[in-house]
């Protein structure tokens, strides 16, 4: 389940092999070069950019997903964003790493980390499209999750909507586990409204089919372009309960700063098997195919 953003969400990738000795003794050379024109920052995202691509790359070739199975959809995507249609579009591209990947403010990671990425197109008439890719745990052979989504948003009279669909899906469960549902969301100025219903369920993944998700979001721009947002969820109905082995519904809470790419961010729920605080940290990186 997509993060807002799964959805964040720094830790150095596992795999990279970064130590911080080594990492404080190249910034200390580079300030007495030249090369020290550019900030410590800006020298630790060039290589936080490095670290997840290679760690995304590696996951993916892990699940068998090699650049021939790629190839197909890279040169789709190349076609949509410079064929020549009336309106215009975009195709971009996302990679990510996260300490830990919550979905409505449960981990599907079993608080590890997780490492994702995704291809989105856009055109100026408000249709979208995209899939988003991210490693998961449930304590299964379940090892990775496909989201494929599309919709429309806009703005009317200053006030932001948008509509779509969004298909959840894990290739390589054991069993029939995908689900799929619809939303829709208004958004005004700094504040956004989302409801998100359950319209199928395989049978593995639920035998109820009731599901309703409501949330309410906030994001201001404080100190030096930084980004405080707060978030607050509730699910409901019978798949809920079936879930979670308790009541039929739960809320959510969550607080984030981001900025340059970097987020930090608080979760929490009130179910009683998972109402602690967790944090998270992640680093995104955003470029146009």
């Amino acid at each position: 389940m997509q993060h807002l953003s799964a959805t964040l969400k720094v830790v150095a990738p596992r795999k990279i092999k970064f130590s911080p000795i080594i990492l404080l003794s190249a910034l200390a050379r580079i300030k007495k070069s030249a090369i020290y024109q550019y900030s410590e920052l800006k020298i630790m995202q060039i290589i936080a950019h490095g670290a997840i691509i290679a760690e995304f790359c590696t996951f993916l070739a892990h699940r068998g997903i090699t650049m021939k199975k790629l190839l197909p959809l890279i040169v789709t995507a190349s076609l949509l964003s410079t064929a020549s249609f009336h309106s215009v579009a975009e195709v971009t591209a996302n990679v990510a790493a996260s300490s830990n990947y919550f979905w409505r403010g449960q981990t599907q990671t079993k608080d590890g980390s997780a490492v994702s990425g995704g291809i989105d197109y856009n055109n100026d008439s408000g249709f979208y499209a995209g899939t988003w890719v991210s490693n998961v745990d449930f304590g299964n052979q379940t090892s990775y999750e496909l989201d494929l989504y599309a919709g429309f948003t806009g703005t009317q009279g200053g006030l932001g909507y948008d509509v779509g669909y969004i298909h959840y899906a894990y290739p390589d469960a054991s069993g029939s586990s995908d689900f799929g549902e619809l939303y829709g969301a208004l958004s005004w100025q700094w504040l956004s409204l989302k409801a998100s219903y359950l319209t199928h369920a395989q049978e593995d993944q639920s035998t109820e089919e009731e599901m309703l998700y409501l949330e309410l979001g906030a994001s201001f721009t404080i100190l030096n372009e930084t980004e405080l947002a707060f978030h607050i969820g509730q699910s409901s109905g019978d798949t809920v309960k079936e879930w979670t082995g308790e009541d039929d519904s739960y809320m959510d809470y969550g607080v984030s700063i981001a900025k340059n790419g970097f987020t930090l961010g608080l979760v929490k729920t009130n179910l009683n098997a998972n109402d602690d605080i967790k944090a998270y940290v992640s680093y995104g990186l955003d470029f146009e195919l």
